[in-house]
């Protein structure tokens, strides 16, 4: 995992990517990234994948936390597209915690909670989100060349998107979209091939190889 993140850290062009260089040099922002066993929570009986929690306030202290198994299993893709996600989540941490969010929200949550506060229409938040969707995929994009994987930009959206399925966003997305988006997630954190929905589609297959 050490040397996906040492990749990560090299990614810049957005504001995405500018996020893991902000985080790593800053001085009120302390961030921890560890391996661990995350049990469920209360309302699921499936352990998630990663868990970003925020403590204190100077310094702002900020653990993620990527399930053992999953990094053990899933590809670099899957698990670089993680850190991005968890990244996100540690920029938006304070914001939530000074407005009282609780200090476990989802990234759905902060990102729902952040683009009421902005007034905007239904559809602009749409548009907000798909612009932040699109520049985490920029900043995957990123790794991957970094790194000798071709990955396009719709399928490196679509990783992102099956972390968002709660958002108003992700429900406007056709109900085709959203089975590819399934699928791809499948193949990358499974490290496995998955059967296209197409009659004539070949298998969509892992574009990473594994993790660790």
């Amino acid at each position: 995992m050490q040397a996906i993140l040492a990749s990560l850290q090299k990614t810049n062009g957005n504001d995405i990517g500018g996020i893991f260089a902000l985080l790593g040099n800053s001085t009120t922002v302390t961030w921890t990234i560890k391996t661990g066993i995350i049990p469920p929570s209360s309302n699921s009986t499936q352990a998630p994948n990663a868990i970003t929690e925020t403590l204190g306030s100077t310094p702002f202290e900020v653990t993620t936390t990527l399930q053992s198994s999953y990094v053990s299993q899933a590809t670099n893709v899957a698990v670089a597209r993680t850190l991005i996600h968890e990244s996100l989540h540690a920029y938006l941490g304070r914001w939530g915690r000074l407005s009282n969010m609780p200090p476990n929200a989802t990234l759905d949550e902060l990102l729902e909670g952040y683009m009421k506060g902005t007034g905007f229409s239904p559809e602009d938040q749409h548009a907000l989100m798909s612009g932040i969707v699109s520049q985490m995929a920029d900043a995957l994009q990123n790794y991957c060349n970094q790194n000798g994987i071709l990955l396009f930009h719709e399928r490196a959206e679509d990783l992102f998107w099956s972390g968002l399925t709660k958002t108003p966003a992700y429900k406007l997305l056709s109900p085709a979209r959203q089975d590819m988006i399934t699928r791809e997630n499948n193949a990358e954190q499974q490290n496995i091939n998955v059967p296209n929905p197409a009659p004539t589609g070949v298998d969509i297959t892992p574009q990473g190889k594994k993790a660790c």
